[in-house]
């Protein structure tokens, strides 16, 4: 999603699980919007326009009413993606068809997590083709609030790994994993994956 200009653009499984058909042209947010319970469509706009005014993540769950009259309720995650410092260029994101609430939270966690890891892939390759990290590698104070096992997590993260690879890795539970995520985001006041990968690379702690 261009938060610009609300462009969208779907995968086929998106088209299937919100009901539109492919072939008849890309849907646009107020059509996606028109479909979404008249109950849960200010709650799922405020979300979304607060999460992009702030450059955050967004996670959430909405009914939507289908064209031949059913009903699904759909739980979805959105992640920002910014080029450069300042307001995200993009957000990525997914949609999970609720089955049940225990089945739901793992899936939607599993998927948030592979998109933290696709993003900073991302950010990576921008960093190579800008060389926006070219080595001035500036030893930031900040460092010093970050533990040595919270740097080998931060290294791991900007280098592309999941939760679930990272604690392979340092033979730690995933849990563990998201732990030191959420401890390291807080000490560094960091709001996303894109700032975490930034702040990786000019401070030397992953290589581009």
């Amino acid at each position: 999603m261009n938060p610009d200009t609300g462009e969208l653009s779907w995968s086929r499984a998106m088209y299937r699980i919100v009901g539109f058909d492919p072939n008849e042209g890309q849907p646009t947010g107020p059509m996606v919007m028109a479909r979404i319970h008249p109950d849960d469509r200010a709650n799922v706009q405020t979300l979304i326009q607060d999460a992009v005014r702030e450059g955050n993540e967004f996670e959430g769950e909405y009914r939507l009413l289908m064209p031949e009259g059913g009903m699904k309720r759909l739980r979805y995650v959105g992640h920002p993606i910014a080029l450069a410092p300042g307001k995200p260029k993009e957000y990525v994101g997914t949609v999970v068809e609720v089955t049940s609430e225990e089945s739901a939270r793992t899936r939607v966690s599993a998927l948030l997590d592979e998109m933290r890891a696709l993003v900073a892939w991302m950010m990576l390759a921008v960093y190579r083709a800008e060389e926006l990290a070219r080595p001035q590698h500036v030893s930031d104070a900040s460092q010093s609030l970050i533990t040595p096992r919270e740097r080998e997590v931060v290294r791991l993260i900007a280098e592309a790994n999941t939760s679930k690879q990272i604690a392979s890795r340092m033979g730690i539970g995933v849990k563990t994993v998201e732990s030191h995520r959420t401890n390291i985001m807080r000490k560094l006041q960091l709001h996303s994956a894109t700032e975490l990968v930034r702040y990786a690379i000019r401070n030397g702690i992953a290589q581009v």
